[in-house]
């Protein structure tokens, strides 16, 4: 592993190996991303504390990472940093580290995250063997400190986690750099071709580029990262989509028989964001009128975002319950436990049914939940894809085998979706009147539900297959001669 070379770096400024707009853009980056950094300190200390432990995350962003999470690795063993944004990217993240482990034992990593829900899911995903940190933020001070204390002898950054002063600074210390289940959204695109001068001086410092489609392959070459340095495996989010067992299931009955939910079609929203909520319940309240049994179950992507969606509910009228105060009875205990407990979360949220809509939504705010709950739902509609820009992952339901439609802004996912458009698995609407239109019509024809669910079971089966080649080529650069 090679060390830290400052002669390097300042050689490259005065040989003119760069452009002047983007030497500017360098020199601004590196010395405003700190000092901007530290006057964000305060709210992001505010966010960790309202979403649980902050005092780790606070230190880790400043480049104070355990020094035992290096000193793990044994005699002649390689570390591996992987670093995965937040819940998605650390779900596929675990699932590689595990192949990855049990294809070759001697490898050690290490589990980077940006958001505390990602790091929840890691440590619950994960032995103990592996640590699990928050990724430092992308300042020189800060990562030079990190570096020192873990020396790695690879970083891997999936999916759109391009950080320049990261990739810089393993580059000048010999770490190799690649990019992993790598996709690049097009409002990012159009940031990175614009200053497209620097990107390719600092982009071309990765040693290997993974990427799930050719759109990413494509854009990675345009912005000059050299053609034999670009792989394209497949998204590894099919590899890593947990297909529900009969525990699963019977939790999932469990949440439901407790809301009251008994012999219900259930619609499930998925990763919901803001606004999305209010249209999908008077959407449900609508086709209510005609399928009584409808009942909807809404699964925000930020848990904190759920009291001022309890307020937005108030104003609506309509009443709800909370997942976290259901109480759970085991299938085996019988109609007459699960009506207590129905009977207990009903007295639970009686101050918010008071006076509104008989028909409660029912209110996931809890975390990591979100696959054993679509495994028994009727349909499920993905968030962040009608009011919202981006998409969230549609695979969870389509593992399950549960029908699934999305809005029209998935570009966080476009080959995912275009994979599974291809072979008629999901289905994909204009807005919110042609998924109103939609639902209407597969809560009319169960055939056709079954039929969807099928497919997309069989599409997330055929998807499989990026996380075994990621692993090959990862393996060909850690093979590969120091200096290469």
């Amino acid at each position: 592993m090679g060390n830290s070379n400052r002669g390097e770096e300042e050689g490259c400024w005065t040989k003119g190996a760069l452009p002047w707009r983007a030497r500017l853009l360098r020199c601004a980056y590196r010395r405003l991303f700190g000092l901007g950094y530290i006057f964000y300190l305060p709210k992001y200390v505010l966010r960790l504390r309202r979403r649980g432990p902050w005092r780790d995350g606070f230190v880790h962003r400043l480049g104070w990472v355990p020094r035992s999470a290096g000193e793990r690795r044994t005699e002649g063993g390689r570390l591996i940093w992987i670093h995965a944004v937040s819940v998605g990217e650390a779900a596929a993240a675990t699932a590689l580290i595990a192949r990855w482990a049990e294809r070759h034992p001697d490898r050690q990593f290490l589990l980077s995250t940006t958001t505390n829900t990602g790091r929840k899911v890691a440590l619950e995903r994960l032995d103990e063997a592996v640590p699990v940190v928050y990724f430092p933020a992308d300042a020189p001070s800060f990562v030079r400190r990190a570096l020192s204390r873990i020396q790695p002898d690879m970083l891997c950054l999936f999916e759109s986690e391009l950080w320049p002063t990261w990739i810089e600074e393993c580059h000048l210390r010999g770490i190799p750099v690649c990019t992993v289940n790598g996709r690049m959204s097009p409002s990012a695109w159009k940031g990175y071709w614009k200053n497209r001068d620097f990107f390719s001086w600092n982009l071309n410092m990765l040693t290997l580029v993974i990427g799930q489609g050719e759109d990413y392959g494509a854009r990675m070459m345009q912005l000059g990262v050299a053609a034999e340095k670009v792989r394209l495996a497949g998204s590894m989010k099919f590899d890593s989509a947990v297909v529900p067992d009969r525990a699963d299931m019977a939790f999932a009955k469990a949440c439901y028989r407790a809301a009251g939910f008994r012999d219900a079609t259930i619609v499930l929203a998925a990763s919901t964001h803001e606004g999305e909520e209010l249209m999908l319940v008077q959407l449900v309240r609508r086709l209510q009128r005609d399928f009584p049994e409808l009942r909807l179950v809404l699964v925000p992507r930020h848990i904190e975002r759920v009291p001022k969606l309890l307020d937005q509910l108030l104003d609506e009228k309509q009443s709800w319950l909370l997942r976290s105060g259901l109480k759970l009875q085991r299938e085996q205990e019988g109609p007459e436990a699960a009506a207590a407990s129905t009977s207990s979360s009903e007295r639970s949220s009686d101050r918010a049914r008071k006076g509104r809509a008989s028909i409660p939504v029912l209110i996931v705010d809890t975390t990591g939940e979100l696959g054993r709950l679509s495994s028994v739902v009727d349909i499920v509609v993905v968030g962040k894809s009608f009011l919202a820009h981006g998409g969230q992952n549609p695979l969870e339901g389509a593992a399950a085998g549960r029908p699934v439609v999305v809005g029209p802004h998935m570009e966080n996912f476009t080959d995912i979706v275009e994979f599974l458009l291809q072979r008629k698995a999901i289905v994909q609407v204009s807005g919110g009147q042609e998924l109103e239109k939609t639902i209407r019509g597969l809560l009319d024809n169960p055939r056709m539900r079954q039929l969807l669910g099928q497919r997309a079971r069989d599409a997330v089966k055929a998807g499989c297959g990026a996380m075994e080649r990621t692993i090959d080529w990862l393996e060909e650069v850690l093979s590969a001669p120091v200096g290469r």
